[in-house]
């Protein structure tokens, strides 16, 4: 985005030009007081601030540059103490309001009552923009705040935590960026492009392991939950005045059916006694088709009862040679199924690996 009031690199506005040159851009209007303000911030950056401790006067530095930064949420400057890197917007405001406040030009009134009305929002800028460049910042873990709340193994808790650690940097870049853009936090009606850059939804909100739909609404429910807490940890941490309206949005979406993938538990039968979920039944009676022996019966109950975590063969030995013998596999179970280690070899457990893998990612 282009803004045509930057001012030339080798004008200093602020020392050799009067002080209503730098408010004479304003239309009679005002319409495009905005823009004029991010004219004069730029050039006040331009001539007294620098980006890096070594002073590199390098060309790049110039006003496109600083106003893309700008743009971008990633405007920071060396602060006075030359400890850390800040972001200058409030400063300048300040600045801008010492010079005009006494000022009788009609321009020089409006663009006082623009700094005025807009000073917090610019606060609000600096505080988000210095947050999302603080590296050594910590933050909870989803998996400690899920832990009471969900059975472990039915999601990947490492793969959630890591997208979560960037979806709160893409939640603080995008709320700067619409900072800058309205002066004001503004819900739009759509962030998917935003959040898809580092969180799948769909693939979040439809682990392969979650099939019975009351256990996938809980797990929606904490994740829906959790993005409420983050958007509330920002408001708090950074005095903000409403939480990011992202977060809002997304949590609304992971409460929304209407983009996800269709639940079918409640429509597929299987033998809910035996099996964790369809999925689980599903890989059962696809390996169990193939096999002709009983060892090979055995290590299929035993490796899904005993070696899976959760279990997704939920019954006892007697009712699956029951509900087993009933079916029309290959192979009747005449006695009771051989332990794990007399059944499992090591194509065995190849194979249901394999096949395993191929069902839970349907």
């Amino acid at each position: 985005m282009e803004n045509k009031y930057l001012y030339p690199d080798t004008t200093n506005i602020f020392d050799e030009e009067e002080l209503e040159f730098r408010v004479s851009q304003i239309n009679e209007e005002g319409t495009n007081i905005k823009e004029v303000f991010e004219a004069n911030l730029v050039s006040y950056i331009h001539q007294y601030k620098r980006f890096n401790f070594n002073w590199d006067n390098s060309e790049k530095y110039n006003s496109v540059w600083i106003y893309d930064q700008y743009l971008k949420g990633e405007l920071q400057i060396i602060g006075e103490n030359y400890n850390d890197e800040e972001s200058p917007c409030a400063e300048f405001v300040d600045f801008e309001l010492n010079q005009f406040f006494l000022e009788p030009n009609p321009k020089c009134q409006i663009y006082c009552h623009f700094l005025e009305t807009h000073k917090a929002t610019f606060q609000n800028i600096d505080r988000l923009i210095d947050y999302c460049f603080d590296r050594n910042k910590t933050q909870d873990s989803f998996r400690n705040f899920a832990n009471k709340k969900l059975q472990e193994g039915i999601v990947n808790f490492e793969k959630l935590d890591f997208a979560f650690f960037y979806l709160e940097e893409v939640i603080v870049k995008t709320t700067i960026q619409d900072l800058i853009h309205f002066l004001q936090f503004k819900k739009r009606e759509s962030y998917e492009k935003e959040i898809s850059q580092v969180f799948d939804m769909d693939y979040f909100l439809n682990p392969a392991l979650i099939q019975d739909p009351i256990e996938l609404k809980n797990y929606r429910e904490v994740l829906r939950a959790w993005v409420n807490k983050m958007g509330q940890d920002l408001k708090h941490n950074l005095n903000l005045p409403v939480v990011p309206p992202i977060t809002e949005w997304m949590a609304s979406e992971i409460g929304s059916t209407d983009h996800l993938n269709e639940i079918q538990n409640e429509t597929k039968d299987y033998p809910k006694y035996i099996f964790a979920n369809y999925k689980a039944f599903d890989l059962f009676d696809t390996l169990a088709k193939e096999m002709t022996t009983h060892p090979q019966i055995s290590f299929l109950f035993r490796h899904m009862s005993e070696k899976e975590k959760p279990a997704l063969i939920v019954a006892e030995n007697s009712k699956f040679l029951k509900w087993f013998n009933q079916q029309d596999y290959a192979y009747t179970l005449d006695y009771t199924t051989k332990t794990y280690e007399q059944s499992k070899t090591e194509d065995r457990i190849a194979l249901y690996k394999v096949v395993k893998n191929l069902i839970m990612s349907i």
